[in-house]
C-alpha cells in the first residue's frame, strides 16, 4: 500500500520500505469511505470535526476523477432492518439502519446517478458487497482510499484491496478518524524508513548519506538547521576552507547540499521517543509517526547556570546564545558580560568582538580553551578574570551588576547583558526510559545495543565537539543505518 497527500499529486509514491507503486491514473478509481451525514453532521452524536475538515480534499479528488471520466464509487454503512448486527453491534452498541437520514451521504459529497453508492455491514467495503465485481468491471488496477474512520473501514478497506491484488493509494490529508492516534494515516502502517533528529552537520550528513543509497530519510528540527555551528565565528579546521569560513556561511552550503538532495527539513519539535516491537515511535506536536530506524543527533542543550537573581533575568537581559544578544542590543554598543572558560566563552566573545561591542569574560578557573582563541580575545580588546566566582546578579537603574568572589577580593561587574556558555548537557530528555538504558557512553557512538537506534555529533561527545567529528558521526550513522535494514529485509 502507498500514502500520498492531495497537495503532491506525482506520478510515483512510496509504497511501504524503499518500494514503489507506479500509480496509472487511467487504471484507477476514487472510493470514497462512509462520508455519511452520521459522521459530518453536527447534530449526529457520531460526529467529529475531522470528518469535515477532509471534505474539501475529497472534493477536489472527486473533481479530478470526473474531469478525466474515471470512475467514482462510494460506501455507506447501514443495515436493513432485518438483518442481524453481529459482532459490530455488540462492540459499538450503535447499529445505523439504512432507513436512517443519517445514513445518507452528505450533501457536500452528493454522488452523480450514475456513480455506485455501496452499502457495506462490515469495516470492509469489499466484505458482503459487489465492490470487486464492480471495479474488476471498470478494469480498475489501482485505488485511491479517501473518508473515515482512516484505523477502522479505511484501513480495512485497504488491506482487502491489496490481497485482492488491486495497488493502493491512500491519501493521508483526506481521511480522518475521531482518534488523535490515527488522525491523518494509517497509524501502524505509514512508517518512514528513517527518521533523523536535528539539522545540524550531524543529521545533515546522514541524511545527505542516507538518500543518495536510496532511503528516504526525514529530517526533524526544532530550531534552525546548524545547530552550534551557526554560532561559530570561525570555523578554520574544516578541510576544504583553507581561509575559514563562519558558521553561518557553512550551515547555509550544508543546507543548500541537502537541499540539492531534495530532502525536506520538516520544522517540528519531537517530544517523545520510545519502541513498540519493531519501530520507533515518534510523537512530536500531537501526532504520532513510526520508523524503522531512527538517528538521534539532536546536539546539546546549554547548562543553565545556578545564581541568585539570573532566573528573573533570563530572555530579557541573560542569555544563552549569541544572536539574542545581538538583535536584543540592536547595533548599539553594549557592555557584555560572557560567563564561561572554555572554547565556547571565548567564541561567543569573538562574535560579540567583531560586531563592536564591549565584552568581559568572567570564568572561575583558568581558561581552558584553545589558546589560539584566549590570544585573539586578548587583541581584540577583551578583558578576562578568573578565578571568579559570581554569587549574585542584580538589575540596577544603569543595567546589570554581578557580585564576584574573586580571591582574595570581592569585586562587581557592570553590564548590559549577560551571556552563558558554562558548558552543555546531552538533548535527549524526549527519549523514553525505555530507550535511555542502551546509552552507555560516547565509546558506542553511533550505534547502540539497541538495533535501530543510533547516535551522532554532539549529543553523546561530550567535550569532542568539532563539526568533522559530527559529519564523520552522521554518515557512520547512516551506513549503520543502511545495513541495519537490510539485514532486516526493509530494503534490496
Amino acid at each position: 500500500m502507498s500514502t500520498s497527500n492531495t497537495s503532491k499529486q506525482n506520478e510515483k509514491k512510496q509504497a511501504g520500505t524503499s518500494r514503489t507503486i507506479e500509480f496509472q491514473p487511467q487504471t484507477s478509481a476514487l472510493l470514497v469511505i462512509d462520508m455519511q451525514k452520521y459522521f459530518c453532521d453536527p447534530s449526529s452524536h457520531a460526529y467529529f470535526k475531522d470528518a469535515r475538515s477532509i471534505l474539501q480534499n475529497i472534493d477536489h479528488l472527486i473533481s479530478i476523477f470526473r474531469q478525466r471520466s474515471l470512475p467514482v464509487l462510494f460506501t455507506r454503512y447501514a443495515l436493513l432492518r432485518t438483518e442481524h448486527p453481529g459482532a459490530m453491534g455488540r462492540w459499538w452498541k450503535d447499529v445505523l439502519y439504512d432507513d436512517n437520514e443519517m445514513a445518507r451521504i452528505t450533501k457536500e459529497l452528493d454522488p452523480l446517478p450514475q456513480e455506485p453508492v455501496i452499502r457495506k455491514t462490515q469495516y470492509s467495503a469489499f466484505f458482503g458487497t459487489d465492490l470487486d465485481t464492480t471495479l474488476r468491471n471498470h478494469q480498475v488496477t489501482s485505488i485511491v482510499i479517501t473518508g473515515v474512520l482512516t484505523h477502522l473501514c479505511c484501513e480495512t478497506t485497504a488491506r482487502d484491496a491489496f490481497m485482492r491484488n488491486y495497488d493502493v493509494f491512500f491519501v493521508t490529508d483526506a481521511t480522518a478518524s475521531d482518534s488523535k492516534r490515527f488522525r491523518g494515516g494509517l497509524y501502524m502502517d505509514q512508517r518512514n524508513e528513517v527518521t533523523v533528529l536535528g539539522a545540524g552537520p550531524a543529521g545533515i550528513a546522514a541524511a545527505i548519506y542516507l538518500k543518495r543509497a536510496g532511503l528516504t530519510p526525514v529530517v526533524f528540527e526544532k530550531q534552525q538547521p546548524g545547530g552550534l555551528l551557526r554560532y561559530a565565528h570561525l570555523v578554520e579546521n574544516y578541510p576544504g576552507f583553507p581561509q575559514g569560513i563562519t558558521g553561518i556561511n557553512l550551515t547555509d552550503l550544508f543546507v543548500k547540499h541537502l537541499h540539492r538532495f531534495k530532502v525536506p527539513i520538516v520544522k517540528a519539535e519531537v517530544t517523545r521517543i520510545d519502541q513498540r516491537n519493531d519501530a520507533f515511535i515518534i510523537q512530536r506536536q500531537g501526532e504520532t509517526v513510526l520508523s524503522c530506524a531512527v538517528i538521534i543527533a539532536s546536539g546539546t542543550n546549554p547548562k543553565k547556570i545556578q545564581i541568585n537573581g539570573a532566573v528573573c533575568l533570563e530572555g530579557t537581559r541573560l542569555f544563552y546564545e549569541p544572536f539574542t544578544v545581538i538583535r536584543k542590543a540592536k547595533k548599539i554598543k553594549k557592555r557584555i558580560i560572557v560567563i564561561g572558560g572554555g572554547d565556547i566563552a571565548f567564541d561567543y566573545a569573538l562574535t560579540l568582538l567583531a560586531r563592536g561591542h564591549e565584552v568581559t569574560i568572567l570564568s572561575r578557573s583558568d581558561p581552558v580553551c584553545l589558546p589560539l582563541l584566549l590570544q585573539r580575545v586578548q587583541k581584540k580588546g577583551a578583558v578576562l578574570h578568573t578565578k571568579c566566582v559570581i554569587e549574585k546578579i542584580r538589575k540596577t537603574s544603569k543595567g546589570l551588576t554581578l557580585e564576584c568572589r574573586q580571591h582574595p577580593h570581592e569585586n562587581e561587574f557592570s553590564a548590559d547583558f549577560i551571556l552563558i556558555a558554562c558548558g552543555r548537557d546531552p538533548n535527549i530528555s524526549f527519549l523514553s526510559t525505555n530507550l535511555t538504558k542502551y546509552i552507555n557512553d560516547c565509546s558506542c557512538v553511533p550505534q547502540m545495543s539497541l538495533p535501530g537506534l543510533y547516535f551522532a555529533g554532539d549529543v553523546l561527545r561530550g567535550t569532542y565537539r568539532q563539526t568533522a567529528i559530527a559529519v564523520g558521526d552522521g554518515i557512520h550513522a547512516a551506513m549503520k543505518v543502511l545495513r541495519y535494514l537490510k539485514d532486516k529485509g526493509g530494503i534490496p
